[in-house]
Parts: C-alpha cells; structure tokens; sequence
C-alpha cells in the first residue's frame, strides 16, 4: 500500500489524514510518504511541543499506536531566512524497509530537498539482465565441423513435437560450445541532453548541497543557489540545442525524432 499526503499548513482535515494513515497501517506492507508540516515533533525523542490536542500530538500518537517507523532525521525544507525543518516524511512499519536513504538538492527553485531511497519489498521480483548468446561472434568453422560429425537422423515413428525436442537437443550441443553468451547493457534512462558537462555541474551542485546540509553555513547555501541556476539555465540551453538538432537531422533519421517524441 502507497500513501501520499501533503497537509497544509492550515489545514482543516487532519483527521481525514490521520483516518488514511490509520487506514493505511492495516496493510501488511505500507509506504506512506509526503510533507506532513509537522516540524515541531522530535523524531529522535519522540516528543512535541505541542498541545495534546495539537495536529503534531494526535500524529505522533498515531504512529506509535500502529507501530510505524519514520526515516527522515535531519531537515527537508531550507526557507530563506526562516531556519530548516524537518517537514517531509517516509514512514513504513519495519526500520529495515528503507535502504539507501539519501537527502539531496532540491528541484530547481524549491525550498524542499528530494528524498532519495530504496523501500524493500519481500513481493517485488526484480528484472535480471539474462544472458544471450552473441551470433556475431560465433565460431563458424567450429559448428560446422562439429555438425558434419553429427547424426542428425530423427525416428519418424515418435510424434513432431517429440522430433523437433530431439532435434533442439540436437542443435544446441552443435552451437553452445562455440558461441560466447553476452550480458545486455541496462537501459540507460539519462535524457539524452544531459551532456558531460552537465553531469559534472550536477556533481558540483551536489557537493555543495552536501556541504551546506553538514555545516548550515550560509556561505554554502548561497555557493549551492548558484550552482543551482547555472545548472538550470544549462540545462535548458543542452535540451533546446539537442531538440534543433533533431529536427535538422529528422530529414535523414526520422526514427530518432519520432522515438524522441
């Protein structure tokens, strides 16, 4: 079960939200993620400082009533001159559910940062690359030497299905040994404007973020804003000089264009 919330800072349904998560924790397998603008609740401590009647009170005892695990730490929302807070959350019932959790720069102009992870599933069958033999490099002299000295004679008494088994059989004995097997490439899902260039200035763009979750300096923040609108300015420079391109050469590689599209 996969949970989305985003509460308002005004909001005026928090038993609504408070119902679903309720709702939500019933499922043996739960993934409730969102901005919950609760930033007053300890997470280390499991305390607040609001009332009992609060929206952060009746929150926090919700999730301990249900046995629920909230992952996030260390602040999400960097406002300016407003401080950080600890807003968005990723909560599920087991502290192993979440792998590889990571807090990284915020999409373009946000003051929220993007939450990166990994949620474990005991029913998610993963796609293995499987390996395929690669006829391009086979051994031709090989095979066809090893299958003049094979009997390729078939019993016409057993059925055709029987037949065409004993013929793969066969076959497979005569190719196998003298193909090599490759392992495909994973898809690669980048898009195709993201250049060198780009990617190193991503790099830097995460450093220093990265310096400025580690140090709160504002020094670092405002390195980090900058980088930030040079990133989005070349981005937008790479994709529109990508997408000219492609109309130019549509003329001789339509297939790109419409793929593209």
């Amino acid at each position: 079960m996969l949970g989305v919330i985003y509460r308002s800072p005004i909001c005026l349904a928090d038993d609504f939200v408070l119902e679903h998560i309720h709702l939500w924790s019933e499922n043996t397998r739960c993934l409730i993620i969102g901005d919950f603008n609760a930033p007053d609740i300890s997470w280390t401590d499991m305390t607040t400082a609001g009332s009992i009647n609060s929206f952060d009170s009746k929150f926090l005892i919700t999730i301990m009533e249900h046995a629920l695990v909230q992952h996030v730490s260390q602040p999400t929302r960097f406002g300016v001159n407003q401080g950080s807070s600890l807003l968005d959350l990723v909560i599920t019932h087991e502290t192993e559910d979440i792998v590889d959790f990571n807090i990284l720069p915020p999409l373009v102009n946000s003051d929220h940062a993007v939450l990166s992870f990994t949620f474990r599933t005991r029913d998610m069958l993963y796609d293995q690359v499987t390996p395929r033999p690669n006829v391009w490099k086979a051994n031709i002299s090989a095979i066809q030497e090893c299958a003049v000295k094979t009997n390729w004679l078939v019993d016409t008494s057993i059925s055709v299905e029987e037949a065409w088994s004993v013929f793969k059989g066969k076959f497979r004995l005569v190719t196998s040994p003298f193909i090599p097997y490759l392992v495909p490439r994973r898809p690669n899902n980048s898009p195709p404007w993201i250049t060198k260039t780009v990617r190193k200035l991503l790099r830097k763009r995460k450093n220093h973020w990265d310096m400025f979750i580690s140090t709160g300096l504002e020094q670092y923040r405002s390195s980090y804003c900058k980088i930030r609108n040079a990133c989005k300015a070349l981005i937008s420079k790479t994709r529109l000089s990508y997408e000219k391109q492609l109309v130019r050469d549509s003329r001789y590689s339509p297939k790109r264009l419409f793929s593209y599209i």
